[in-house]
């Protein structure tokens, strides 16, 4: 639940932030929390499967890197609006 103007917004994981969230910040926390989705997925198919081929460790690799930058964007715009 994300809504301009209310001091509780829910972004994600069941937290609950006493600010606003503008609609830029919406938007990209609903665009991080699919593409968050779609690399578990990945990474369930990956888990799933014994042997990996050298192009499947390296995407596997690319993954992780993925899901810590997008903790790291998350944590910059939620301390910037918590700031603000």
């Amino acid at each position: 639940m994300v809504t301009d103007g209310l001091r509780e917004t829910k972004l994600c994981c069941g937290r609950f932030y006493g600010f606003a969230v503008d609609a830029f910040t919406q938007q990209r926390v609903l665009k991080l929390t699919d593409e968050i989705g779609s690399l578990r997925h990945e990474n369930e198919v990956y888990r799933s499967q014994r042997h990996h081929t050298r192009e499947e460790e390296h995407s596997n690799d690319l993954r992780r890197f993925r899901l810590l930058a997008i903790r790291e964007e998350l944590r910059s715009l939620l301390q910037q609006k918590s700031n603000a």
